[in-house]
């Protein structure tokens, strides 16, 4: 295994670690609430018509971006365990 490959799989180990742990169902709480304010029409400035579709679509890029990183995060697991060999045995015989 080449040394990019095992830096990465020792990220994606440690990422498992943090979203195993029991306080990361916290941590997608806050993420949830803040992307229903992101959401939220009623937080729109809406003097002006130019001003709240550029409001519009930051929010939509930015709704966006935390979406992607959090499902990198959350599918960190599933590339450890892909990447992750096989533990081989070792059988020795012998012969009289």
């Amino acid at each position: 295994m080449d040394k990019e490959t095992k830096a990465i799989l020792v990220r994606n180990k440690w990422i498992s670690e943090i979203i195993s742990h029991e306080g990361w169902k916290y941590v997608v709480d806050l993420k949830e609430q803040k992307l229903a304010e992101l959401r939220n029409a009623f937080n729109l400035e809406d003097s002006d018509p130019q001003k709240m579709h550029i409001d519009l679509l930051a929010r939509k890029l930015a709704t966006v971006v935390i979406q992607e990183i959090f499902a990198e995060i959350e599918g960190a697991p599933e590339v450890v365990k892909e990447a992750t060999p096989l533990p081989s045995k070792s059988y020795v015989v012998k012969l009289n």
